[in-house]
């Protein structure tokens, strides 16, 4: 299957829509309309494609099945995603051992696409934290500020960009 075909963005949906909680969904299902949402990707397909398939499997490696079961990159290409889909999925899952710094040393070196999911899944994060108590929202804006938006630095206009205002939007206010 070739990335740049809608197969593997149903399949990662499916793999989502199967082994996720149904919050986790929800989420996936808001990340993939931020990257939709973000100027310049829509022209693009293999992009968008590739952007939308790790979107919807990102939390796949962090949070395991619904019924609370590990699932390993292994099984993931077993599914049939393809291994650059599932190296990017590895990238973007923050292991419990890893510090703050630490996850957010290994997005600064990881390839821009993969900051860019990475930054739509953190607005996503802030968009539900506001109902979130003032002190934990708080926590979630300082590590944004810290360790997201320059994330969006290096990447080209007009994605880094718009990234990092929406970024800026959901720390500045509540």
């Amino acid at each position: 299957m070739d990335i740049s075909t809608p197969e593997m963005v149903l399949l990662a949906r499916e793999l989502a829509m199967k082994w996720l909680t149904p919050v986790d969904r929800g989420r996936a299902e808001k990340t993939v309309e931020v990257l939709r949402e973000m100027p310049g990707i829509r022209p693009n397909l293999s992009t968008e494609h590739f952007l939308e398939a790790v979107a919807w499997s990102a939390d796949l490696l962090a949070k395991g099945t619904a019924d609370g079961k590990k699932i390993t990159p292994e099984m993931l290409e077993e599914a049939g995603l393809l291994k650059h889909v599932v190296h990017a999925i590895a990238t973007l899952t923050k292991e419990k051992w890893m510090t703050e710094w630490w996850y957010a040393r290994e997005l600064l070196g990881a390839h821009d696409l993969v900051k860019l999911v990475a930054c739509a899944k953190r607005i996503v994060k802030m968009e539900d934290a506001k109902a979130l108590p003032e002190s934990h929202w708080r926590t979630l804006a300082t590590e944004t500020e810290r360790w997201f938006t320059p994330l969006t630095e290096d990447l080209p206009p007009p994605y880094g960009r718009w990234l990092k205002e929406k970024l800026e939007a959901l720390t500045a206010t509540r």
